[in-house]
């Protein structure tokens, strides 16, 4: 499974599991663990409807 920058002429894409299942995983993952997927870190803040949001930081 590849993630693909549409609009900004990245054709080659980023890897990011070998299926949807494994991607998946790998998202849970790190929502559990609060470690990083790719350069994405995991972090959440309350939205102003009250609800948790999940936001991903991008650290090198």
């Amino acid at each position: 499974m590849f993630e693909m920058g549409i609009g900004s002429g990245d054709l080659d894409g980023t890897f990011c599991g070998p299926s949807l299942a494994a991607f998946a995983g790998a998202v849970t993952d790190a929502l559990d663990t609060g470690t990083a997927f790719l350069s994405y870190w995991p972090t959440t803040f309350a939205h102003s409807s009250g609800r948790t949001c999940i936001d991903w930081e991008i650290r090198s």
